[in-house]
């Protein structure tokens, strides 16, 4: 089945993901953290855009370093997704990687 932007839904440890490319990013993600190199990260992170509703942004990555980073798998990007994302990192004062 279909996501609201027409890519394939997709499944990794029995989470359903918004595509497979979210999905892969995942499973990466979750390696590096067996790795080492990720301490921990979240799915699914909301951004109250005040008036403007909110804009989910796909992983919340926390580093070895402590570093944090906001990366989206999304695609197709559609123009209403980079306006929220432009909102969400001046009200929040943060960068949110396209991957």
């Amino acid at each position: 089945m279909n996501s609201k932007y027409n890519s394939n839904n997709s499944r990794a440890d029995n989470i359903k993901f918004n595509s497979k490319k979210e999905a892969a990013h995942y499973r990466r993600l979750k390696q590096r953290k067996q790795d080492g190199e990720v301490k921990y990260f979240l799915r699914k992170v909301p951004f109250d855009l005040e008036s403007y509703g909110t804009y989910t942004c796909d992983f919340l990555v926390v580093w070895a370093d402590d570093t944090v980073t906001f990366e989206n798998a999304k695609a197709p990007v559609s123009p209403h997704l980079i306006i929220c994302k432009a909102i969400a990192e001046q009200l929040y004062n943060v960068r949110i990687e396209q991957i």
